[in-house]
């Protein structure tokens, strides 16, 4: 923000020089400011212009995101320092004692997470941020490449916001995908995030993955109701609780499975 030049014994400062042409960013601010979390940074943005353009209309805006934003900036920072926090949760007596690294936000439902290491049991954890209270920084911490390394390491098998039993589950199932419906296999691509896709033959697909939680991926698969060929899972639970679904849904319409 400040640029120092020495003259002689004194020091001169200026507002530094940039060639930002805020101009041009006036569309991608004003959406900014209504829809990503701190959204904030953008409405002091659109305070530089003269005339504010609302480009944007929202018939449904819900700025729940708003009430989250100083504790979100808060770990954000902590997380760039590579601090612990101490986080005061809702209805908690004690604070909990965490290492930051990173922020994940629901697409769909809008919901943001912290993903942190609990100090106390040792372990990484998912905190909302809706039901964090508090936050305080306090010092860097000397190990904290290794526990990113580690944090990498598990992240890569997230399918959501569920860390399961600590343990990798195998998903596999097969699909029936005729070749005039290359739209679903678009889809089955675009939304395999940790899952690998593999064609099979002419009409049939496999998808692959290694996760955290099988479970958190059952509401996904079934919405391929009708051309699932096969379902295994290295937890057994998962795969009784995707056949009891879909006999109970097969039930719900008088069909026979």
């Amino acid at each position: 923000l400040v640029e120092k030049k020495k003259r002689g014994r004194e020091s001169i400062y200026r507002k530094v020089r940039d060639d930002i042409d805020l101009d041009s960013w006036r569309d991608a601010i004003s959406f900014y400011s209504e829809t990503a979390p701190l959204g904030v940074i953008g409405s002091y943005l659109l305070d530089k212009y003269e005339n504010t353009s609302e480009f944007f209309r929202f018939k449904h805006h819900h700025l729940m995101k708003a009430l989250d934003s100083e504790i979100l900036y808060t770990l954000l920072d902590a997380i760039m320092q590579h601090a612990e926090l101490k986080l005061t949760m809702l209805k908690a007596k004690k604070s909990i004692p965490v290492i930051p690294f990173r922020i994940y936000i629901s697409t769909q439902y809008g919901r943001q997470h912290l993903l942190a290491w609990n100090v106390n049991v040792k372990q990484f954890r998912f905190y909302r941020l809706d039901r964090i209270l508090y936050v305080s920084i306090g010092s860097e911490k000397q190990n904290w490449n290794v526990l990113y390394d580690q944090m990498q390491d598990m992240a890569s098998h997230l399918w959501g916001v569920s860390l399961g039993e600590g343990k990798r589950e195998h998903v596999e199932f097969t699909l029936r995908i005729e070749p005039y419906a290359g739209y679903v296999v678009q889809r089955l691509e675009g939304e395999k995030r940790c899952g690998t896709v593999e064609q099979i033959d002419e009409d049939t697909w496999k998808f692959s993955a290694d996760v955290c939680d099988a479970f958190e991926m059952l509401p996904w698969v079934r919405t391929f109701t009708g051309r699932i060929i096969s379902f295994s899972c290295s937890n057994p639970e998962v795969e009784t609780r995707l056949w009891n679904d879909m006999e109970e849904m097969y039930a719900l319409y008088g069909v026979d499975c």
